[in-house]
């Protein structure tokens, strides 16, 4: 049964499922992202490029569309196995790192080399995204994620936005983490673990196919 967001007060809220991306959903945006990508590089255009990285940063780190528009070149720090992207500005003004994977790292320091091919600054506080030299706003990657729907043929609730790959991440980190909440509620940045709970509730599946193995 799907479940409507209701938010009972701040650290107490249930997450519709509509809200976040199945796996088939996510594997074939991840797929055609970079179908398109490696198209465009071959036409010399850029937005595909960008939208698609756009999609690796949300699916890899979580993070809210705010935060990824607020990201600078220097916040993503390369270092073997513990690589990470700092979060300046999260919510509440607060700091955090987010740990990211090896695949991520090779996909973030592709995109940069890209960027200085096309003559776009990588410096320090150089903007991640950016259009002719001005950061891009919350409102542009929304409509650069819409875009990226569209043509993998993903279809979500009306209203859903990006903030559902956040979810997404969420929920597929709280799995291959063995349900564990607490590194869960660091990688988001979430002041209560209360928050990181709502998550559970999307195996609901996985729990009936355990219980019907239950003394089996």
């Amino acid at each position: 049964m799907i479940m409507q967001i209701k938010k009972t007060s701040q650290a107490h809220w249930l997450l519709d499922t509509n809200k976040f991306l199945a796996e088939a959903e996510l594997q074939r945006l991840i797929r055609i992202t970079e179908k398109e990508k490696d198209k465009a590089l071959n036409a010399g255009r850029k937005t595909p490029v960008k939208d698609w990285f756009l999609v690796c940063v949300a699916i890899e780190t979580g993070l809210r569309v705010q935060e990824i528009a607020d990201l600078s070149c220097g916040d993503f720090q390369f270092n073997g196995g513990h690589s990470t992207v700092l979060v300046r500005n999260g919510k509440g003004g607060k700091k955090r790192l987010v740990h990211i994977r090896d695949e991520f790292c090779d996909m973030a320091q592709y995109f940069f080399d890209w960027k200085r091919q096309q003559r776009e600054s990588t410096e320090q506080n150089e903007p991640v995204f950016c259009v002719n030299g001005r950061c891009m706003t919350k409102r542009a990657l929304q409509k650069s994620y819409k875009r990226s729907l569209a043509k993998a043929g993903v279809i979500q609730a009306k209203g859903v936005g990006i903030h559902s790959l956040r979810h997404t991440y969420a929920s597929f980190l709280l799995k291959a983490s063995k349900f564990n909440l607490r590194l869960v509620q660091q990688q988001l940045g979430h002041e209560s673990s209360k928050t990181t709970e709502v998550y559970a509730h999307v195996f609901d599946q996985d729990m009936e196919k355990a219980l019907g193995r239950l003394y089996a």
